[in-house]
């Protein structure tokens, strides 16, 4: 993951551990390299506000859907998403 303080860019994909937490803050916005996806073995928390929510979408310079995969939860897994939107994602959010 590189970038500065509220927008970061996925250039891989990234695993979230059993044992690992990942706080997304809100007004953050991740973009999300081609092919790639979030996977969620640990804990994602990913809260927003009304007024500063979080985008999760492409890196393409011409976002189409299906650009990247989403987030898969695993059995183990948990996500907490609140004001939080996916964009150009083949799969959103799945199990």
């Amino acid at each position: 993951v590189t970038g500065t303080a509220g927008a970061y860019v996925l250039t891989e994909d990234l695993e979230i551990a059993e044992t690992d937490t990942v706080n997304i803050a809100a007004g953050d916005t991740l973009s999300v390299d081609a092919g790639y996806f979030i996977g969620v073995y640990g804990r994602l928390n990913a809260v927003g506000s009304a007024v500063s929510g979080i985008t999760l979408t492409s890196n393409a310079g011409v976002p189409a859907a299906g650009d990247w995969y989403g987030l898969y939860v695993d059995y183990n897994g948990s996500v907490n998403l609140a004001y939080c939107t996916i964009d150009y994602a083949e799969y959103g959010v799945y199990f």
